[in-house]
């Protein structure tokens, strides 16, 4: 008998309600695994229904909550202390949470990974860029804002929950370079010359 197997990436809102109504259905948590990224992590949480397995992926980045599902799959706050005190995913109202007591560990957080700043002169030349605009590649972007939380002059703007927007100030950025060096994980931002000028908004697709 062959098991049938789904892994599916979905946005960090609309997962609880996954989860409730996957409970609501007779499905059991089989577990929630967190693997860490520069600046985010990765968690998979699984699913099973008779021979069928699901699994339901998010990236979450560090500085962002995501809430727990511990108050209807009362198990899954094993798997959350796990991850919050391991890779540093914050989960709020985990029905016991341990406050990072769960382990004895020496380190804080030890699989967690930081966004690393590098300086564009510590940086080997590569090339004269194409233009002298901040320019946002939608498909690479998962709208998580750090680039946001970077600028020192407040010209980005991200709205991930409502409308998927990532907007730039042009007449406010100083092209500084502070956001791509946010982005380079995701390699979503670069200097560019897309002909706008003032505000502009990318929206993210689907």
């Amino acid at each position: 008998m062959r098991e049938d197997y789904l892994l599916e990436e979905v946005e960090i809102l609309p997962l609880y309600n996954i989860m409730l109504s996957k409970q609501r259905d007779g499905w059991r948590l089989v577990q929630i695994c967190a693997t860490a990224f520069e600046g985010y992590n990765e968690v998979i949480y699984s699913v099973a229904k008779g021979y069928t397995f699901e699994n339901y992926k998010v990236k979450v980045p560090i500085d962002m909550e995501i809430n727990s599902i511990s108050d209807f799959y009362p198990s899954a706050m094993l798997f959350e202390n796990e991850m919050s005190e391991l890779f540093g995913v914050k989960v709020k109202s985990i029905n016991v949470d341990y406050h990072n007591k769960f382990y004895r560990i020496a380190k804080e957080t030890p699989f967690k990974k930081e966004i690393k700043i590098t300086k564009a002169e510590d940086e080997p030349e590569s090339g004269s860029p194409s233009g002298n605009m901040i320019v946002n590649d939608m498909s690479k972007c998962i709208l998580c804002g750090l680039c946001m939380r970077q600028c020192p002059v407040q010209a980005i703007e991200v709205d991930r929950k409502e409308t998927k927007t990532w907007k730039i100030n042009r007449d406010t950025c100083i092209q500084c370079g502070a956001c791509i060096d946010a982005c380079r994980k995701f390699k979503a931002l670069s200097f560019g010359d897309d002909g706008q000028t003032g505000i502009v908004t990318y929206t993210k697709e689907g």
